[in-house]
């Protein structure tokens, strides 16, 4: 928590005012969160203080909130370019990243509780995007496509947190941003250490070294035979044990030959949503690294809904 506010008045988040007559002013909180390695390993204790930001106002609070993600097939695309032209890949992680975006409205929220002063109507004016903010994400992509355009990268076309940059005596470069997590391709190692010096000269971050992780994913690289093989092994072990199939016996393949899913009249699962829950699960990593399951996990997902017949002949005075 110190950590956090420290960020906070080191990038000038906030003024701290009085809370103007007529205004509104939104909630704050602390949450808190581990960092996990791609075993599923809490490797550091996280903090952050957000704004409640469901409580903001369209067209008041904030205006446009769309932020792009790179799409999954952009993310291989990019890791598999980098394998077959055996590029150097590095990864960046910006600190604080949404904090680096200006605030484009007046917002106020409340002091973080713990290091607050002043009095009731003591509140920060934002200076800065704010995480739990609705328009955050979106300030931040502005302020990161700013940054690497000024510098003489050009925006792809196909995907908008993909950038190309082509530096003077040293190479291409290739930056795929996903919020906070930066991959940087490049021809030379002095490509990608100009391209880091130049982000991280603008915004504090850490620079990670050669790619062992991406979002979530590990990677594993074998340079001699141009060869990266990318996994969740993290995610998996979570799905299993969260299922409690932690001592099940393996399966040769996601769905044997003649398995038919039927539906029925009975009740379904539980109405938790644990069922859709496991399917979610099941999907992204189909479409991330596991496209051996999609099959298996398409089965699936077409009876994560209940049939509506029971309840149409309910209606009818149907009883079976």
């Amino acid at each position: 928590m110190d950590d956090e506010y420290k960020s906070l008045d080191e990038k000038n988040t906030w003024d701290v005012v009085t809370l103007p007559p007529g205004a509104r002013k939104m909630k704050g909180k602390w949450v808190y969160d581990y960092k996990q390695d791609t075993d599923g390993t809490a490797v550091r204790y996280k903090a952050r203080f957000v704004g409640c930001g469901y409580s903001q106002r369209t067209g008041v609070d904030y205006h446009e909130i769309w932020a792009p993600c790179p799409a999954r097939a952009t993310v291989r695309a990019v890791l598999a370019y980098a394998a077959a032209h055996d590029l150097e890949l590095d990864t960046v992680d910006i600190k604080t990243a949404y904090l680096n975006g200006p605030m484009d409205t007046e917002v106020y929220v409340d002091l973080p509780e713990g290091y607050s002063g002043g009095g009731p109507d003591t509140v920060a004016k934002l200076r800065s995007a704010l995480y739990g903010t609705r328009q955050a994400g979106r300030l931040w992509g502005e302020h990161l496509c700013a940054t690497l355009t000024a510098a003489g990268a050009q925006r792809s076309v196909a995907d908008p947190t993909l950038y190309l940059w082509s530096l003077p005596d040293l190479g291409r470069v290739l930056v795929l941003a996903h919020v906070d997590d930066l991959a940087i391709l490049g021809q030379t190692r002095a490509a990608v250490d100009a391209a880091k010096a130049t982000i991280l000269t603008r915004d504090k971050g850490r620079d990670q070294g050669h790619a062992a992780t991406f979002l979530g994913m590990r990677i594993v690289r074998d340079r001699e035979r141009r060869t990266l093989t990318i996994s969740c092994p993290g995610l998996e072990k979570g799905v299993i044990n969260a299922f409690g199939m932690a001592e099940a016996h393996p399966a040769k393949i996601p769905l044997p030959p003649g398995t038919a899913l039927t539906r029925t009249d009975a009740l379904p699962l539980d109405d938790s949503g644990r069922y859709q829950e496991l399917v979610g699960s099941l999907l992204y990593l189909a479409v991330t690294v596991r496209p051996d399951i999609a099959f298996a996990t398409n089965a699936l997902a077409r009876h994560m809904s209940r049939s509506t017949e029971p309840l149409w002949r309910a209606a009818k005075g149907v009883v079976r």
